[in-house]
């Protein structure tokens, strides 16, 4: 996958454009092709095969009330760093790579 995807046709950093997030990937045409077949399987075998497992497609902008009761307001640690000099937050170790390269 790493040989094609660096043909540029699958998907691109999305920080590569419009100086966007680094978490956060556009699709090409074959990209989104790929990622809706990878979607669908994972769907029939983790959703529509098991009888113990209801599907659900929501908003991630969902009331305070349904974070604490799937715990994630009680459980879920993601640390940031924020950059006092260019004002770029992201995840400690990368923020740390940059830091080390950037010192040499």
């Amino acid at each position: 996958m790493v040989v094609v995807q660096n043909g540029g046709d699958l998907f691109f950093r999305h920080r590569k454009f419009y100086g966007g997030m680094q978490a956060i990937y556009d699709y090409g045409h074959y990209g989104t092709l790929l990622k809706n077949n990878i979607r669908d399987e994972w769907w029939k075998h983790m959703v529509q095969f098991r009888d113990d497992v209801v599907g659900l497609d929501s908003a991630i902008f969902m009331h305070p009330k349904t974070w604490v009761a799937s715990g994630h307001v009680d459980g879920f640690n993601d640390p940031q760093v924020d950059c006092k000099k260019c004002s770029r937050v992201s995840e400690p170790t990368i923020y740390w790579e940059t830091v080390r390269d950037q010192r040499g």
